[in-house]
C-alpha cells in the first residue's frame, strides 16, 4: 500500500463503511461464507496496519487526529467481523 494520508483516511473511510453495512445485511451464517465480505475485512486489517504504521511518521496534530480516528474506526469494524464469524462456529449467534 502506497496512499497519502488523505487518501488512506478517504480509503479507510469507504472500506470500513462496506464492511459495516455488509455485516448489518447478512446473516451470520454467510457473513463466514461470503467472499467479498472477507476480502473487505481483509482490506480493512491492511488498510488499519499501514495507517498505524504511518502515525510515526506524521508529524502535524489534523493528520495524527485523522490518522487514529480511521485506525480505531476499522479495528471497530474488524473485531465485529471477528465477532460475528467467531460466534458462528462456536454457534453462540
Amino acid at each position: 500500500l502506497n496512499f497519502s494520508i488523505e487518501e488512506a483516511v478517504d480509503k479507510a473511510s469507504q472500506s470500513g463503511s462496506f464492511l459495516a453495512e455488509m455485516l448489518q445485511m447478512l446473516e451470520p451464517k454467510q457473513v463466514k461464507m461470503n467472499e467479498t465480505i472477507r476480502d473487505a475485512y481483509n482490506e480493512c486489517v491492511k488498510l488499519k496496519e499501514y495507517m498505524s504504521e504511518k502515525l510515526w511518521a506524521v508529524s502535524d496534530n489534523d493528520g495524527i487526529a485523522s490518522l487514529q480516528a480511521s485506525v480505531e474506526s476499522l479495528q471497530s469494524v474488524c473485531q465485529q467481523y471477528e465477532q460475528i464469524k467467531d460466534a458462528d462456529e462456536v454457534g453462540d449467534w
